[in-house]
């Protein structure tokens, strides 16, 4: 009976193990600013985003000039936005990001009315 036990114990484990490894798979983004006034977020097949599913997606930022950040703003995500890289940060980084159905806007803030440094792409 104990091997029965057992064996119905490693077995849960390695099932919650599973489970847990793919909640953690998200669909990635690649989000690019710099080095010059210009700010971007493509799908994993590298076309611009427009639009997008609700859901979590993982957004992995290149920040090419230590003059610039990458903000993602919009519905859920507080006053400020969700900030992937900061000034004078200068290398990649990477969040994980929930989206609800809106309007997004991804930004440099310090250079927000430069038309190049911001975008936007809606949730549905």
């Amino acid at each position: 009976m104990t091997r029965i036990r057992l064996a119905a114990g490693a077995g849960l484990a390695a099932l919650a193990l599973a489970a847990g490894s793919t909640a953690m798979t998200h669909p990635k983004l690649t989000g690019v600013v710099g080095p010059g006034f210009t700010i971007s977020i493509k799908n994993a097949q590298g076309k611009a985003v427009k639009n997008l599913k609700v859901g979590t997606y993982t957004i992995a930022v290149t920040d090419k000039s230590k003059i610039h950040n990458w903000v993602l703003e919009g519905p859920g995500l507080g006053k400020k936005g969700k900030e992937i890289t900061s000034t004078p940060f200068v290398g990649k980084k990477s969040a994980t990001v929930t989206v609800k159905k809106g309007v997004y806007t991804f930004v440099c803030t310090p250079h927000r009315t430069v038309p190049t440094m911001k975008g936007t792409f809606k949730v549905a």
